[in-house]
C-alpha cells in the first residue's frame, strides 16, 4: 500500500514540474521577444510581485531623484505587474511632453478615474482621438473663449466683492482669524459653480443647501479616493479581493455623484424647453445662462454634425467642476 501510494506522488509531481517548467520557458522565450521589441530604460531592482512599490516609501521626489541620479534622466519602475517610466530631466520630459505629446496622450485610467470619469468619456482621462477633440473644441468655446468669460464678468466682481467683504468683517471682529486659503478657494468654487450651473438656484431653502452639501462632499470623497493607492491597479490578480473595500467606497460615491450631475441635465433641460416654449409663443431671445446650458442648446443645435451623449456631458460637467478645486 505505502509502494502504491508513493507511485503515484511521483506521478503528481513530476507531472506538477513538467507544467512549472513549460509555464517557465513560455513566459521567458515571450519576456525575450518582447525584450528585443520594447528596450526598457534601465531601473532599481524589485521584489517578487510588488516590484518597486516599497522602494517608493517616504518621500516621493527624493527617491525619484536618487534613482536618477543612479540610473540616468530615464528610468523604468516596476509597480506590481506595471512598467512605469519616469522622466527626470527637463530635456527628456520635452520629448514626451512636446515632441512626442500625440504619443503619450494617453494613458491607461485607473479603478477611480475609469468609474468617475464613466468610462474615461470626459477631457482629461479620454484616448486621443476623434472624440477627445470634439469635446476639447467644444470646452474650450464653452468655458474658455472671451465671449464666454466675459459674460460672467458681473458674477466673478460680485463673488470678489463678498469675499472682500468677508475678510474685513472676518478681520474687524478680531475673534476668528481670516483664513485666506479657504476664502480663496471658495471664491473660486462659487465662480466656477455660477458659471458652470448657476449655483445660486441650489441654495433658494434650507433643502436646497442640504443638497448642494451633499453634492460637495460626495465630490470631495471622490478626490480622496484618487489619493489612495489602490492594490488591484497594480496587482490586477489581487482585484477580486478588495482587501481595502475600496469598490464599495467608490461604488457609493460614484452613485451620489451621478444622482448629482443627472438631477443638474434634468433641471437644465426643463428650464431649456420651457424657455423655447416662451420663445415660440413672443418671439424672445432664448439666452444662456451658464455653460451647461450651452452645452444642451449644443447637443440640440450642433451645426457640426456630431453631438454629445448624455453620459459625455456629465463627464465634462464634472471636469468643470473639479477644476474649481484643484485651482
Amino acid at each position: 500500500m505505502e509502494s502504491q501510494w508513493t507511485s503515484v506522488e511521483k506521478q503528481v509531481w513530476t507531472t506538477v514540474l513538467a507544467l512549472s517548467l513549460t509555464l517557465f520557458l513560455i513566459i521567458v522565450r515571450r519576456g525575450r521577444k518582447t525584450s528585443k521589441i520594447y528596450r526598457m530604460p534601465p531601473g532599481p531592482w524589485g521584489f517578487p510581485v510588488l516590484g518597486t512599490i516599497p522602494r517608493l516609501a517616504g518621500l516621493t521626489h527624493e527617491v525619484l531623484t536618487n534613482f536618477a541620479k543612479n540610473y540616468g534622466p530615464l528610468i523604468t519602475l516596476k509597480l506590481g505587474s506595471q512598467s512605469v517610466v519616469v522622466a527626470s530631466s527637463s530635456k527628456v520630459a520635452e520629448e514626451f511632453l512636446k515632441a512626442n505629446d500625440r504619443v503619450w496622450a494617453s494613458r491607461p485610467p485607473g479603478t477611480v478615474t475609469k468609474v468617475l470619469s464613466y468610462n474615461c468619456s470626459d477631457l482629461i482621462c479620454a484616448s486621443y482621438g476623434p472624440r477627445w477633440r470634439y469635446a476639447r473644441k467644444i470646452f474650450m468655446v464653452e468655458l474658455l473663449s472671451a465671449r464666454r468669460i466675459s459674460s460672467f464678468q458681473a458674477a466673478r466682481k460680485q463673488e470678489i466683492l463678498r469675499a472682500i467683504n468677508d475678510a474685513i468683517t472676518g478681520s474687524c471682529s478680531g475673534t476668528v482669524p481670516v483664513q485666506l486659503d479657504i476664502l480663496i478657494r471658495r471664491t473660486t468654487t462659487n465662480i466656477v459653480m455660477r458659471m458652470l450651473m448657476n449655483e445660486q438656484s441650489l441654495t433658494k431653502s434650507p433643502n436646497e443647501r442640504k443638497i448642494s452639501d451633499d453634492f460637495h462632499q460626495a465630490v470631495k470623497d471622490g478626490l480622496q479616493l484618487l489619493e489612495i493607492f489602490y492594490v488591484g491597479d497594480f496587482i490586477p490578480w489581487l482585484d477580486w479581493l478588495d482587501p481595502q473595500g475600496f469598490e464599495k467606497k467608490l461604488s457609493a460615491v460614484s452613485k451620489k455623484c451621478d444622482t448629482m450631475w443627472q438631477g443638474i441635465l434634468d433641471d437644465h433641460k426643463r428650464k431649456l424647453v420651457a424657455a423655447r416654449g416662451d420663445q415660440a409663443t413672443d418671439g424672445s431671445k432664448n439666452e444662456e445662462h451658464d455653460i451647461v446650458d450651452a452645452l444642451l442648446t449644443r447637443l440640440v443645435d450642433d451645426d457640426d454634425g456630431e453631438n454629445l451623449t448624455e453620459v459625455e456631458m456629465k463627464a465634462l460637467i464634472m471636469v468643470d467642476y473639479l477644476s474649481s478645486y484643484y485651482f
